[in-house]
């Protein structure tokens, strides 16, 4: 039985990369939303504790009490930026997605297409192999019956 050929395998093989493209830019921004999420945690925490040490450093000095209000206002800033740009970048996110989604079923169409093919292709050879399996049975069966009646 010869092996099964998918005439358009090298058309299969360019989606399978393209996906593999899309894959990869997913895993990409996906890693700078995690980046930007821990860093925002990181920014709120340390907001948080300088919040309640405050006073027990400062004192009643004036002067370190408004550094650190200053420096308070600069995580608060700060960790705006970041949502901000966490926003932004969730939805370059989803974009990709979108894009990856489509690619990866353009892949899987034509995938489907190649097993249905193959499927059909074996069958077929199945068939014309049984049908050859037949024939030279029946031929061999009127060779020996013709042997065994007296016939050339």
């Amino acid at each position: 039985m010869q092996r099964f050929r998918f005439r358009l395998e090298p058309l299969l093989e360019l989606r399978r990369y393209r996906e593999r493209e899309w894959e990869l830019k997913m895993a990409e921004i996906s890693g700078i939303c995690l980046r930007l999420e821990r860093r925002i945690d990181e920014l709120n925490r340390e907001r948080r504790k300088r919040f309640s040490e405050r006073f027990q450093r400062t004192g009643t000095d004036p002067v370190m009490l408004r550094n650190y209000e200053i420096y308070l206002a600069r995580l608060e800033t700060e960790v705006s930026n970041l949502q901000t740009e966490l926003a932004q970048r969730e939805l370059d996110r989803d974009e990709v997605r979108e894009q990856y989604l489509e690619v990866a079923k353009e892949r899987k169409v034509l995938e489907k297409y190649r097993e249905r093919k193959e499927e059909t292709y074996y069958q077929e050879q199945l068939r014309i192999e049984a049908f050859e399996t037949d024939d030279s049975n029946a031929a061999r069966e009127s060779q020996r019956g013709r042997t065994e009646y007296g016939g050339t």
